[in-house]
């Protein structure tokens, strides 16, 4: 792969053109050209004075109601550029959150959502019948609005999230598009808040007011005002949605329908290639391939992208877009060099395998692997499958995107090692920092690399010899480089070394005030028997000395009553785990020289420059 990088162009043009048509010898203007706009798009959204040129296989890929809807045609016979105009009542700014979704892989999955994106995804998604985007935009709300105690307690520890939520624009969006989860803790919000001054609230009391239920000479009860009227609403929506049924099956835990597309509805049958005539189909010498196995063959595509025997009918544009070689390539004029077509599409053969093409295709078409929740579970086989095809195609977002999760389960930082239970995206087995460090190696992550070396450690290298490295029970097997076995091997030896090393007395003696204390006036300090324990477990590989390990003061106080002595001090304790403390801080300071680096520095100065956000 060439060291120069393509020059990365932005993802969806600023330019804004004005579009008219002439009736009648004069000019309407019709819409304003708006992102995303692509030239080989097929069908135009028109949003009140707003276009968006998109393409008619990725809407129907997303939604069966645009895929009905373009079944139709066009009723209206309006027409630019050659695509169909199609008029939406919908605003602008929802129509652009929606296709920016389809388009864009990490759009709405950053750490950072907004209510109003959301909204606007949840009304479009529930309209469209857009069933993934809802289901993932819902997993969100919900885990802003929780529905148990103990997520709800999580949730509101950070007060400055607590501070962004509206809580009332939450009521309405839940009555609007049918989402009940979210509603008790919604309303609950609205009681608690100190705004007394909202047109909403104003208005919910004068309503009250309105219809008696409470004597207007009492202002100081409009708190319970507000619980009253929003509890009488809560019993309604409750009742009209069958309360029990909500609380039964809570959001998330039923599989929502996968996208319905133009590859599997059954109208719209693709025809078998072994049924048309292979004089037409086959006009020159080259290897057939199959439409028919393929999970991505849209009708309104314009290149077929061949996998072996299997072929791929997508857009050109949405590749461009994400990908700054297939940008490249196709800049190059088609009919130089150029001699196999099919269905008028410009057919390119690739060396790529089809299961790795298609997970990328799902990737980048249904946001199979992003969402909007901030969550997605993907095992470690589709993630080297996007790795693989990213890296090689610079498909850089994806990447950054892969990157990222694995940094999550690897990171850098010590403190956020100890959160385990935060690194829960892709489905981990036991082989799977091995499987972390073949990464590393093979494309170039250089972030995760030193501790995934140091849990590797913990399997054993024996044991993978023994054993085949499986993702998961239904994909095949994960073959380990001589690259990777090596530097593990390599990792464990220079660990031994670093350890003792650390734990020197000659190496202590650089930092005054930290040891374990041995001449405390009151208890008497710790034994040279309680020193060799904790120093033990830092020599002993099984155990992760990063993590607390609980048994250690069990058996320090167990040494002690076989002394004859008494339990140490709070102060010697205190002591004991500053001296701890510091051991593991030099010990993932000097972890990165057991892979080769010589410190966290010269790792991140390894990362790739496309790499750096992640």
């Amino acid at each position: 792969m060439s060291e120069a990088r393509p020059e990365k162009r932005s993802r969806l043009s600023d330019e804004v053109e004005q579009v008219e048509s002439i009736e009648n010898n004069s000019t309407v203007p019709l819409f304003t050209k708006s992102d995303p706009w692509f030239d080989d798009g097929n069908i135009i959204l028109s949003c009140g004075n707003t276009g968006f040129r998109v393409h008619q296989g990725v809407l129907a890929l997303h939604s069966p109601v645009f895929k009905d809807m373009l079944t139709v045609g066009n009723p209206g016979g309006v027409l630019f550029e050659g695509c169909g105009v199609v008029a939406l009542t919908d605003d602008a700014d929802d129509v652009r959150h929606l296709l920016n979704a389809m388009y864009l892989i990490e759009y709405g999955s950053g750490r950072e959502r907004s209510l109003e994106m959301l909204s606007s995804m949840l009304r479009m998604s529930t309209k469209y019948v857009v069933d993934r985007f809802r289901k993932q935009v819902i997993q969100r709300l919900s885990s802003m609005f929780p529905s148990t105690l103990a997520k709800y307690t999580a949730a509101v520890r950070d007060r400055r999230i607590l501070a962004k939520l509206d809580p009332i624009a939450a009521v309405q969006l839940s009555l609007d598009c049918d989402v009940p989860s979210i509603l008790p803790t919604a309303l609950y919000l609205c009681i608690i808040r100190e705004e007394k001054t909202s047109a909403v609230l104003q208005e919910l009391c004068q309503a009250v007011y309105r219809d008696n239920v409470m004597p207007q000479s009492q202002p100081a009860y409009h708190r319970i005002l507000f619980e009253k009227r929003l509890r009488e609403l809560l019993d309604g929506v409750f009742e009209a949605h069958d309360r029990d049924k909500i609380w039964a099956h809570p959001v998330g835990d039923s599989e929502s329908p996968e996208p319905v597309g133009m590859n599997n509805s059954p109208s719209c049958k693709r025809l078998r290639v072994e049924d048309e005539s292979q004089a037409s189909i086959w006009q020159n010498a080259y290897p057939p391939f199959s439409r028919t196995s393929s999970q991505f063959w849209l009708a309104d595509g314009s290149i077929v992208l061949v996998c072996g025997a299997t072929g791929f009918r997508v857009h050109k544009s949405v590749l461009a877009l994400r990908s700054a070689v297939f940008r490249d390539i196709f800049s190059i004029d088609e009919d130089h060099g150029i001699n196999e077509t099919f269905d008028g599409c410009v057919v390119v053969r690739l060396s790529d395998d089809a299961t790795d093409m298609l997970r990328l295709l799902e990737a980048l078409y249904t946001r199979k692997y992003s969402t909007f929740s901030g969550k997605s579970e993907i095992t470690l086989a589709v993630m080297d499958s996007l790795l693989k095809l990213s890296t090689k195609y610079f498909f850089d977002d994806l990447r950054a995107e892969m990157v990222d999760f694995l940094r999550d389960m690897f990171p850098c930082d010590r403190s956020k090692y100890d959160f385990w239970d935060s690194r829960s995206n892709v489905r981990q087995f036991n082989w799977s920092s091995f499987v972390a460090v073949e990464f590393a190696m093979t494309y170039n992550i250089p972030a995760i690399l030193p501790a995934a070396c140091y849990e590797a450690m913990f399997v054993g290298i024996s044991a993978v010899f023994n054993t085949e490295l499986r993702c998961s029970p239904e994909e095949k097997s994960i073959q380990l480089s001589d690259i990777t076995l090596s530097t593990c091997v390599l990792f464990a030896e220079n660990w031994r070394d670093i350890v003792e090393d650390v734990l020197d007395i000659r190496t202590l003696k650089q930092y005054p005030g930290v040891d374990m204390p041995d001449n405390c006036g009151d208890c008497g300090g710790f034994l040279p028997e309680e020193r060799q324990a904790v120093e033990r477990q830092y020599r002993t590989v099984p155990i992760d000395v990063f993590r607390p390990y609980p048994a250690l003061h069990l058996k320090l106080t167990g040494l002690r009553n076989n002394a004859g002595k008494g339990p140490a001090c709070r102060n010697c304790y205190d002591e004991l785990e500053n001296f701890e403390e510091h051991i593991r801080d030099q010990l993932w300071n000097q972890m990165t020289k057991a892979c080769g680096y010589d410190d966290w520095d010269a790792v991140l100065r390894a990362v790739p420059e496309t790499d750096l956000d992640a």
